[in-house]
């Protein structure tokens, strides 16, 4: 970008650009220019930018691209923003590309007259207002010169815009590739390169061994990218899976996750086997029922209030000459069966155990959620443990 400048709504403007290798500011007033007024004017409603095609600027005496964007606030027109970019700049862009990648680049504006060119870099002579660019014959490239000269065309590239020609030169085949864009002003560019014969070859058969290894490459770095992927998303993926099962409270489901290679996802999976663990113990001594009406009363949960409940106690007659008469492992696999039948027949009803005591258990009905006919349930609860 050569320059930018910001036109008033009153013309008034202020322009900042590089001149000499050094950065130059300047205001002036162009209201008696009637041709910055027009283009002002045909620019404000255009849209959010406008290309003005190629522009001389008295300044720098030398042509230019220029853009122009309107600007507003609070949907006033303030003025318009302009930039510039010289075509000499644009030319030693083409010239270093060209010079990086060994090609021969060119951009025109119509047929005839030259945009940019490695070899106005340096700028051209002659050029002015009433002539702001060069044409073929002047920039002294004998094959660019031919462009136009009648020859046959190739396919490049299946329905694009890309088009290439063939010209028969006097020592070799010249080869042109280009494009016509018609975004950047009245007069459609043409974008192109021009390569001869035997560079050509040259290229293709260099072209063909990169291609022969970029695809070994690419397949061995799909496959190693594919492996590695699976290896770090597995354990992601189950940790997932389980963390779904523990948020219901199914401890059953969710199983250890075991080590990884990763650092990070191992601290993960290992924090998730420690809460596991912690949770199955908790499991033995809270109902998971009751933890599932916990997380779902959420903070009422815990509230203390005093409230009318109706409590339960169980116990089994005589235990004490069973607990005589059975081997303990026996007395264990009897409690927990008949522990089992107390639980199924409260948590049928809605009851909360509170705790076990020895071969008792007392369990509540009206808390943590409140509910009238608690004594009713509660009745129920010892109708269906006699049966």
């Amino acid at each position: 970008v050569s320059g930018i400048a910001f036109i008033g709504s009153e013309l008034d403007t202020l322009r900042v650009g590089r001149k000499a290798g050094l950065l130059v500011w300047l205001r002036s007033d162009w209201s008696e220019r009637a041709d910055i007024a027009r283009m002002i004017e045909s620019t404000r409603n255009a849209g959010p930018h406008t290309w003005l095609g190629v522009t001389w600027i008295e300044d720098f005496q030398e042509p230019h691209v220029a853009i122009v964007a309107p600007a507003y606030r609070n949907g006033i027109y303030l003025g318009s923003f302009s930039s510039v970019v010289s075509l000499r700049a644009l030319s030693g862009f083409l010239d270093k590309l060209d010079r990086d990648f060994g090609t021969h680049s060119f951009i025109l504006q119509g047929r005839d007259q030259v945009l940019a060119h490695p070899s106005l870099a340096g700028g051209a002579e002659g050029l002015s207002a009433q002539t702001p660019l060069s044409r073929l014959d002047e920039i002294g490239d004998p094959v660019l010169r031919d462009l136009w000269v009648p020859g046959y065309p190739l396919q490049i590239l299946e329905d694009s815009t890309v088009q290439g020609r063939a010209v028969k030169g006097p020592d070799d085949e010249q080869i042109y590739i280009y494009r016509e864009i018609d975004n950047y002003g009245g007069v459609p560019w043409t974008i192109g390169l021009y390569f001869l014969g035997a560079e050509v070859n040259a290229e293709m058969r260099r072209l063909m061994y990169a291609l022969g290894s970029a695809g070994v490459v690419l397949v061995l770095s799909l496959l190693a990218v594919f492996f590695f992927g699976r290896a770090i998303a597995r354990p992601i993926v189950h940790l997932a899976e389980r963390s779904r099962a523990i948020r219901e409270l199914d401890l059953s489901s969710a199983r250890p996750l075991g080590g990884s290679l990763f650092r990070e996802t191992d601290d993960a999976s290992a924090a998730y086997d420690s809460m596991l663990s912690g949770l199955r113990w908790f499991e033995t001594y809270v109902p998971k029922s009751l933890v599932l009406r916990l997380m779902r009363l959420g903070e009422d949960a815990v509230r203390s209030e005093q409230r009318a409940v109706t409590v339960m106690f169980t116990d089994i007659a005589d235990f004490s000459g069973l607990s005589e008469r059975y081997p303990p492992e026996k007395l264990v696999e009897l409690l927990n069966r008949h522990f089992g039948l107390l639980l199924e027949k409260i948590e049928t009803e809605d009851g909360t155990v509170d705790k076990f005591i020895g071969d008792s258990v007392m369990a509540f009905w009206g808390a943590p959620e409140a509910r009238l006919d608690h004594a009713e349930a509660t009745c129920r609860a010892a109708l269906a443990l006699r049966t």
